[in-house]
């Protein structure tokens, strides 16, 4: 009998012994949002063709832009070892589904149905669709001129601007959908299309660039829903947005934001484009990995148009 009572003693501490270790472990100090600690590696997506917002020069390596220069900002802010990776405007959502990209800043228009699939932070930039025309072309000055007359505008794919005016194609217009913006402004200066619609800030990027010479912006016609650009996050990251959401905050309030916005496209008028505040995080939905789950896991970020 008491060497059976010796034995369930001894069980008995071991177990707590063990229990103490992990509820040591599962206590000890979380990092701040997880994946965003100082020191990281964090891979941020971005696109290499959207003057003003993200360009990238292959020969000098260097890369300009709004969105670039935001990105930049983050990672001094949170002080984070930044690596950019390319990345479309339709695979925006798919580099951080397949844990490619850790975040993206790109232009990326907040919507609910992105919500379902990812979370944003933000916004941090305001537009509305626009028209992009050849210089000296005065066919379209509406609306109803844009869709109505049978004008062949180009799009780029996976952008709101492709989902506004999609019910239109074969209506009152053709859309042109291609993958590139870059495209759509080539084949706009050559008289392949009659004009090019995404995001007004986006076009004026385009028109501003010396890459692309005789185009020219509509100033008073938009259309469409309000665009609001948000950071890209994966689905579930409420902790991480909180932490991107804050910083935002500061870059909105404090004058990097106009600074940015003046370098980036002269010209525009800065206070409609300026939000007034930002969204709330939403909620995670999915049971968060521990802090030891997230140093052990391999970290990615990703950065394009609406």
């Amino acid at each position: 009998m008491t060497r059976i009572l010796r034995r369930v003693a001894f069980a008995t501490a071991l177990f707590a012994a063990t229990a103490l270790s992990a509820c040591s472990e599962s206590t000890s100090p979380p990092l701040p949002g997880g994946f965003l600690h100082s020191g990281a590696v964090i891979h941020t997506g971005v696109t290499t063709d959207h003057p003003g917002w993200s360009m990238l020069d292959p020969g000098a390596n260097q890369r300009s832009g709004f969105d670039i220069e935001l990105a930049d900002w983050l990672s001094s802010k949170l002080q984070i070892d930044q690596q950019y990776v390319d990345v479309t405007l339709e695979g925006r959502i798919r580099v951080l589904e397949e844990e490619k990209a850790r975040m993206v800043v790109a232009t990326f228009s907040i919507t609910d149905d992105r919500r379902k699939r990812m979370d944003f932070a933000g916004p941090y930039m305001i537009t509305y669709q626009g028209v992009m025309v050849r210089e000296g072309d005065r066919r379209i000055q509406s609306y109803e001129d844009l869709v109505t007359e049978g004008r062949n505008v180009c799009v780029a794919d996976g952008t709101t601007s492709h989902a506004q005016l999609a019910e239109k194609d074969r209506k009152g217009l053709t859309l042109t959908v291609l993958t590139a913006l870059k495209d759509c402004a080539t084949q706009l200066s050559k008289g392949q299309v009659d004009a090019v619609s995404t995001d007004q800030l986006v076009l004026y990027g385009f028109a501003n660039s010396e890459l692309y010479p005789g185009l020219h912006v509509l100033p008073d016609l938009t259309f469409g829903s309000k665009e609001q650009y948000g950071i890209g996050l994966p689905d579930n990251d409420f902790a991480d947005c909180e932490i991107v959401s804050k910083k935002l905050s500061e870059f909105l309030k404090e004058g990097d934001w106009a600074e940015f916005f003046a370098r980036s496209f002269p010209g525009a008028a800065p206070a409609k484009h300026k939000p007034a505040q930002l969204d709330p995080c939403e909620k995670s939905t999915a049971p968060s990995a521990t802090p030891q789950a997230l140093t052990s896991t391999t970290v990615a970020w990703a950065a394009t148009t609406g």
